[in-house]
Formats: structure tokens, C-alpha cells, sequence
């Protein structure tokens, strides 16, 4: 008690003291400087008269992940060029149906309004976004994934068009599932398993046909998925900007084949950071930067894409490195194999203690590992 009775004795003391300082500041004509900075007053939408016109206006739209941000975004006055509301977010779909109307002269010019297009703040959660859009406008985010699932196939060929129906539902569920086991990276075997099979017809997926085999999906199904998608890869390649090309060898352990990977990057037109693997070839002659820029160079022509305009990207390879050096590129060199290069060559490697300890643990793990049921037949 007499402990709990001193500690609070001294915070009585020490706010007695702080304040009798803050009323001595007022006193001596002090004043304490406020670092709130005051909110920024964006310009308001202006009064619209009777010669307002929607036509003028358009929403330029941000285009983040949500499917909100494709139909919710600022909104700009074509002819002054200029953005009216920085605060708030308008939609799309009721500027472009407010624009209809004017147009069909359905709605008469002096009762035209914006207060008709509905505005959030842009501040507000995506789910209010995609609640109007789907109450008001029938937009659902599941749906459209659907839609653009079903769209990355492209157009189906007009050979298929004149299948029967049985025979071209079972083309373009081959097709879906090519996609599923590209994008899941599980195997094309995993078809043939009786799970998978029961699963698909447990929920009338596959009630009227039989699931694809395996060997459908590799000898037919995996050709018309890469033939649709190359177009569509092509036109990201054509609409992007600010591009780089990333690319290395590298060797199956299993089969001991080696390999050639080149991945394109890219910021779309939508300021949204695309990654595509454009091939991946086999290597089975030597390695050297010859050969390698051969195959470099076929990759450029088959997409189109003008070496001037890109950016390499690859390690310290001595035969990248000559590559680049030969090919006069654009280029930079990988930050990750930089760094893995800093810990582990200069940083473990040069320090022999760090050493020594890493390679018993690396040992302990090892041999625990190859042994982990005697070990815990002996700690029950």
C-alpha cells in the first residue's frame, strides 16, 4: 500500500507540474504553433444551368485490381480540360446512360443534372462501388471474372461452331482445363485421377460427357488455348510502355535438359504492371552467347517487339554479359541476384564462423530429416 500510495503521488506531482507550465506559456504571451495543416479545398462542381450538356463531361477512370475502379473515376470537363470534383468518385454507367437520354431527347436540357450520376467519396470501400454497380447497373465482379475466363480462350474457330453440342461443350471444357492446370501449375494427369472425376460429376459439371483425358487436353486442347492467346498477348506487347525483358538458363534436375526463359514485362495503358512469359525453349546445344541471342532474337520477331525499345534484364552470366556487350542492349542488371550474391558470397562465405555453423545446421537438418520417425519413435 505504501508503494501504490507514493506512485501516486508522484503522478499527481508531475501533472500538477505540466499544467502550471502550459497556463505559465499563456501567460508569458507564448503561443504553441498548431502542425495540423488545414484539408485542401478542392473546387466545387459548379452550378449547372440551363445549358448544360453531358456530352461534355467524361470520368477518367483509374483502373486499379477491383472491378469497381473500372466504372468509378474522376470526373473532367472536356472543354475547359480541366478536373471538376477532386474529391469524389463518379460512375461511368450513369454519366453514359445521362448521356443517352440527352441525346435520344428523352430528357429535356434544362433538367439535365449531374446529381443523377452517383458519386462516392474516394475514400469510400470498394463494396459500396460494387454495390451499386450490381443494385444499379447489374455488374457483378464473379461474373465478370467468368466473362474474362471465358474470353481468354478468344473466339472459337468456326469448325467448332458447327460441332454438335455434346462434342463442343467437351471441346471447351478441354480448353478450361488446360487453363486450369496452366494457372494452377498441377499436372495434366491430374484429370485422369477418379477424385477429380467424381468431384466434376458430383456437381453436374461433366453430367452429359465424360471428363477429358489427359492426352486430349496436351495434343489438342493445350494447341487452341496458346494459338487463341498469342493475339491477346500481342496486343498487351502493342498498347504498353516502359517495357523490360527478363530472361536466364536454367536445368531440369529430373530430365537434365537445360532451358532458355524469357518473361516480358510491362506497364499497361491502365498504369497497371503486366508480367507475361512469353516462351520457354530448350537448350541442348552449348550455352554460349551466340546461340542464346539467336534465340533471343526469334522471340523479338515472333511478338514484334523493336530491341531499341526495351530494357534487359538478366545476372552476371558471362555469357549474358557478352550477349549484352555484343548486342549493344539496353540493360541492367538483376537487384536479387545482386543481393543473394552480397549475403551469401561476400556476406556467410567471407566470415569462415558463419561458415562453419551454417554447414552443421545444413548437416543436423539433413540427417533429421532422412530420419525424422526414429526420432520421434524415441521422443513419445
Amino acid at each position: 500500500m505504501v508503494r501504490v500510495s507514493k506512485v501516486l503521488t508522484t503522478i499527481s506531482t508531475i501533472t500538477k507540474n505540466f499544467f502550471s507550465n502550459r497556463m505559465a506559456g499563456k501567460s508569458n504571451g507564448t503561443k504553441k504553433t498548431s502542425t495540423v495543416k488545414k484539408p485542401i479545398k478542392y473546387r466545387e462542381v459548379p452550378a449547372l444551368n440551363n445549358k448544360f450538356n453531358a456530352s461534355d463531361y467524361s470520368i477518367i477512370l483509374e483502373r486499379k485490381a477491383s472491378l469497381a475502379w473500372d466504372f468509378f473515376g474522376r470526373l473532367f470537363n472536356k472543354e475547359e480540360k480541366r478536373y471538376i470534383d477532386e474529391v469524389n468518385v463518379y460512375c461511368t454507367l450513369c454519366l453514359q446512360n445521362l448521356i443517352t437520354r440527352q441525346q435520344s431527347n428523352a430528357l429535356e436540357l434544362p433538367s439535365a443534372s449531374l446529381g443523377s450520376v452517383k458519386k462516392y467519396k474516394s475514400t469510400t470501400s470498394t463494396s459500396s462501388l460494387l454495390l451499386h454497380l450490381s443494385s444499379n447497373h447489374g455488374k457483378d465482379e464473379k461474373e465478370a471474372d467468368e466473362n474474362k475466363l471465358t474470353q481468354y480462350f478468344g473466339k472459337t474457330s468456326e469448325a467448332n461452331a458447327t460441332l454438335p453440342s455434346i462434342a463442343f461443350k467437351h471441346s471447351l471444357l478441354a480448353r478450361r482445363l488446360v487453363l486450369l492446370c496452366a494457372r494452377s501449375l498441377i499436372s495434366y494427369e491430374s484429370v485422369t485421377y477418379e477424385g477429380f472425376s467424381d468431384f466434376f460429376k458430383s456437381y453436374g459439371i461433366v453430367a452429359d460427357l465424360d471428363v477429358p483425358h489427359r492426352t486430349t487436353l496436351t495434343r489438342t486442347a493445350l494447341e487452341d488455348v496458346y494459338r487463341d492467346s498469342i493475339p491477346l498477348v500481342k496486343g498487351v506487347i502493342r498498347s504498353s510502355s516502359y517495357c523490360s525483358l527478363t530472361f536466364d538458363i536454367w536445368t531440369d534436375n529430373y530430365r537434365r535438359k537445360s532451358y532458355v526463359t524469357f518473361n516480358y514485362s510491362c506497364i499497361d495503358d491502365s498504369f497497371r504492371i503486366q508480367n507475361l512469359n512469353l516462351c520457354t525453349l530448350l537448350m541442348p546445344y552449348r550455352h554460349r552467347a551466340v546461340e542464346i541471342l539467336e534465340e533471343f532474337d526469334k522471340t523479338l520477331k515472333f511478338y514484334e517487339i523493336d530491341r531499341s525499345e526495351i530494357y534487359t534484364v538478366t545476372d552476371k552470366g558471362s555469357n549474358l554479359v557478352k550477349l549484352i556487350n555484343d548486342a549493344k542492349l539496353k540493360h541492367h542488371f538483376c537487384l536479387g541476384h545482386g543481393f543473394h550474391n552480397l549475403i551469401n558470397e561476400d556476406g556467410f562465405s567471407s566470415v569462415p564462423d558463419i561458415d562453419e555453423l551454417l554447414t552443421k545446421i545444413k548437416n543436423i537438418v539433413r540427417t533429421l530429416r532422412f530420419r525424422s520417425t526414429e526420432v520421434e519413435e524415441e521422443y513419445k
